[in-house]
């Protein structure tokens, strides 16, 4: 099984609209950025699959899973240079996950409030302090609230990270951990965490010229594979839609597809921090279906869905065989919230 990254790793690429220059003349399909401005999206993803797993001969075990997840990332350009790139501060106000089968079942929310962070875990509960809030120092940033997480954990949760992204939405420099990557040492929150964002940690890459209605192309993805460093490539193809209304918005439509089948993969699985298992992928394949919807006139994402499905077959060598089958569907939808322009100057 597996789950897109940012970058060379997404599943899915967004293509925003610089500018609607109508049909004939083709869509610029580049980013523009404006100083100042912020823009907040929320992610709903489910997942829904099973785990089949066996041991030598040993009778057949079959473990179902259901991740539900939604969070909002905002989006704010800091600084715009000369050739059109910005640095975009990346910020999440609010995380809910919850998840069944596999793992035991889990409920872990972070939410930036007015009085802090609240941080929820199954049933427990916590209000932990804004980094730079003023107060003095609690001494209670080590104080683990799960294993692996910190109150320092939970406070640099919410702390923006920069990226530097040309218009094109290349990723030039990275400054700071993304909220997702800090989640990955958390014991039972780490093999989840590539379901916490389909869409990758960030803007999408785009084919940066321009395009008419009707084109079609075509990029290969590097994906990871959960638990390992692993990846394989995903070829997605594009095809450039028409016009159409969505809200408020006029939007041009992107639908996309991809496809991918893997054998003989080696790689070293670590559902567990510490835990290595050397295991080989002996065939994978994964289907990819969504749709893109974007505001032709001021070049930004409107909203995007996909679903993935994936099917995958392992096997590992310790002592004696041990096969893991994996059938995962994810379906998640990325949706234009706020957005909230800078101030006009006096």
């Amino acid at each position: 099984m597996s789950w897109p990254r940012l970058g060379a790793g997404v599943l899915m690429t967004g293509w925003l609209l610089a500018s609607a220059s109508g049909a004939d003349g083709g869509y610029p399909v580049r980013y523009r950025f404006v100083a100042g401005q912020q823009l907040t999206y929320e992610t709903r993803t489910t997942t829904e699959g099973r785990f089949t797993l066996q041991s030598g001969d040993g009778p057949v075990r079959t473990l179902p899973m259901s991740v539900e997840v939604s969070d909002r990332v905002t989006y704010r350009v800091s600084q715009l240079k000369p050739d059109g790139s910005a640095w975009l501060m990346v910020t999440l106000s609010q995380l809910h996950l919850q998840s069944s089968g596999v793992g035991g079942g889990v409920v872990f929310e972070v939410a930036d409030t007015g009085d802090g962070i609240r941080v929820r875990l199954g049933e427990q509960t916590w209000l932990v302090k804004r980094p730079g809030d003023d107060a003095p120092d609690d001494g209670l940033a080590e104080t683990v609230l799960a294993p692996g997480f910190t109150v320092h954990d939970a406070r640099m949760l919410t702390s923006p990270s920069r990226l530097l992204v040309s218009p094109a939405g290349e990723v030039l420099e990275r400054q700071g951990r993304s909220w997702r990557d800090r989640l990955e040492g958390v014991a039972i929150l780490g093999v989840l965490t590539p379901l916490l964002q389909p869409f990758g940690p960030g803007l999408p890459e785009l084919p940066g010229k321009t395009m008419p209605v009707g084109q079609e192309w075509e990029q290969h993805r590097e994906v990871g594979l959960p638990g390992s460093d692993e990846t394989y490539s995903l070829k997605v193809g594009f095809v450039l839609g028409g016009t159409a209304t969505v809200g408020p918005y006029q939007a041009v439509e992107i639908d996309f597809t991809g496809s991918a089948r893997v054998q003989d993969l080696a790689f070293a699985f670590e559902p567990l921090p510490g835990l290595s298992l050397p295991m080989t992928v002996q065939l994978l394949t994964h289907d990819l279906t969504g749709r893109a919807a974007f505001d032709a006139e001021r070049g930004r994402l409107i909203e995007q869905h996909l679903v993935s499905k994936v099917r995958s077959s392992s096997q590992a060598e310790r002592g004696q065989p041990f096969t893991l089958q994996a059938d995962v569907a994810v379906d998640a939808t990325m949706l234009l919230l706020t957005v909230e322009e800078p101030a006009a100057a006096p």
